[in-house]
């Protein structure tokens, strides 16, 4: 019903005779079949007749839109978007065989595919080229159209256009003026004749039917044009044009615009995709058809196979530099913190630097599980070599650590550790340091800034101080230094270059 009152010209006020025609079939008795004609083979059409819901031009362009939805029962039609993932769905046609090529379904891996002929006549499947490459390509196409100096050179096309269009006008009301005064001479020329001249009165009238029916369907004709041809943009609609063109490429990243949004922006700009795909050479020739009915060539290839399994190059090389002053856990956050993913578009972990390294033979000069007590490319040691420098046991490092004392690297909880151990921090540690005595306690510094001593450890183990270890008799105690007091006194210690 919804259907019905859509195509019925009624609906726009508009009378129509030739809807319909009738073919009769010869048997007994003869087999009548009703057809439905279309808009152009209707035989009258009288606008304004009836009131209308909307008016004769939206009624013509939903009639359009009516008509390229039928995807399933029309050849050239595209179907109407639809919430998939594949952008180009209903655009894309077979460059072999003509047919309009389908999305496939139940798989990750979508594909667009010529396979009528396969289902009609079990024929051997046309050809069919990957969803993601193909999208990837148009769409960069379609934003590389949309930017501002293209924008800026399809207003001056469209500029140069409109002047064609009225010249091209100005050509269609001479012709009309020159059938209307053909209509009125031969009026003129009927008018004039004697009535008993019934066979001249006769020929004159044919002549003027004639020239009648000329002067109506050239006004037809125009009306036409006049309704389908594209109207001139004014000057705030080309300053609406630009702005969306700045904003476009936005918009059409936004992780807010759904692929159907996507595809209805698509199908404003492309009109048509014809695909010739070369298997061997793994690409394919996109034939782009744009709104304008402008064609251009353009060359779409596809990974190599394996693609997804080989990491960039560009990354290797980064992760051979990191390699050598981080280890893998570290390099995958300095890697996520570069915006660089793995080839299938996931995060970096540890695991997948690890794999990495191991299949390119890149070696790590920061290791977490070996035994050696050497010290790693980031300059840290593990708590044995510290503890032996130290002299004392590795369970007491194991506290230090945990309280923020020594900076350490530990993967997770229950892998190694290790620590950074330098001639500064053997100075805190082993009481050779002068500055020591002359700082507060740790029981001081809990008096003089009221915090409980738990409280105070996690200060130290965000570095807002920094622990000394002095004795005091048989005994040790901690002394804390502010990082302010540190900061001034590392600036102290600079060397003056004007003495």
């Amino acid at each position: 019903m919804i259907q019905q009152v859509l195509t019925s010209p009624v609906y726009a006020g508009v009378f129509v005779y030739g809807r319909r025609k009738q073919e009769v079939a010869p048997g007994d008795p003869p087999i009548i079949t009703t057809r439905r004609q279309p808009l152009d083979d209707w035989e009258i059409v009288v606008p304004g007749a009836y009131p209308a819901y909307i008016s004769y031009d939206q009624y013509l362009l939903n009639r359009r839109h009516l008509q390229g939805n039928l995807y399933n029962f029309r050849a050239k039609g595209r179907g109407a978007p639809r919430e998939g993932h594949a952008l180009l769905q209903g655009l894309v046609v077979c460059g072999r065989c003509g047919r309009r090529m389908s999305v496939s379904h139940g798989s990750h891996y979508l594909r667009y595919q010529c396979q009528r002929a396969q289902i009609d006549y079990a024929m051997p499947l046309c050809q069919a080229f990957p969803v993601r490459d193909l999208d990837q390509a148009i769409s960069e196409l379609f934003l590389a159209a949309v930017e501002p100096g293209a924008i800026e050179t399809t207003l001056a096309a469209l500029a140069v256009l409109e002047r064609e269009r009225q010249a091209l006008d100005r050509h269609w009301q001479l012709r009309i003026e020159r059938a209307r005064y053909e209509a009125q001479r031969a009026r003129r020329q009927y008018d004039a004749i004697e009535p008993e001249n019934r066979l001249v009165a006769r020929e004159l009238e044919t002549r003027w039917n004639t020239a009648l029916q000329a002067l109506e369907q050239l006004e037809q004709e125009y009306a036409i044009v006049r309704r389908t041809e594209l109207l001139p943009l004014d000057a705030a609609e080309q300053q609406t044009v630009r702005q969306l063109a700045a904003d476009l490429p936005g918009l059409w990243h936004a992780t807010t615009t759904t692929d159907l949004e996507r595809k209805r922006m698509l199908r404003l700009v492309v009109t048509e995709i014809a695909l010739t795909v070369d298997g061997q050479q793994r690409c394919t020739e996109a034939a782009v058809v744009w709104s304008g009915g402008m064609a251009t060539r353009h060359a779409v290839h596809r990974p190599p196979l394996g693609w997804h399994m080989r990491t960039d190059d560009q990354v290797t090389a980064r992760l051979r530099e990191l390699a050598t002053m981080h280890p893998d856990h570290q390099i995958a956050a300095l890697l996520n913190a570069e915006g660089l993913r793995t080839r299938t578009g996931r995060a970096w972990t540890y695991a997948r630097v690890h794999s990495v390294r191991k299949a390119h033979g890149i070696p790590t000069a920061c290791p977490l599980h070996t035994r050696d007590a050497a010290q790693r490319g980031d300059g840290l040691v593990p708590v044995t070599a510290a503890a032996q420098r130290l002299q004392v046991s590795p369970s007491l490092v194991h506290v230090w650590v945990q309280h923020g004392v020594l900076r350490h690297d530990q993967r997770h909880s229950a892998s190694r550790v290790w620590v950074r151990l330098t001639e500064d921090d053997l100075a805190r540690l082993d009481g050779s340091s002068p500055i020591a005595a002359g700082l507060p306690g740790f029981a001081e510094v809990m008096q003089a800034e009221h915090l409980p001593r738990d409280a105070l450890w996690e200060q130290v183990r965000r570095g807002e101080y920094l622990a000394f270890r002095v004795p005091h008799g048989r005994v040790w105690q901690w002394h804390l230094q502010h990082s302010s007091s540190l900061d001034v006194g590392r600036h102290s210690e600079r060397p003056d270059h004007h003495e």
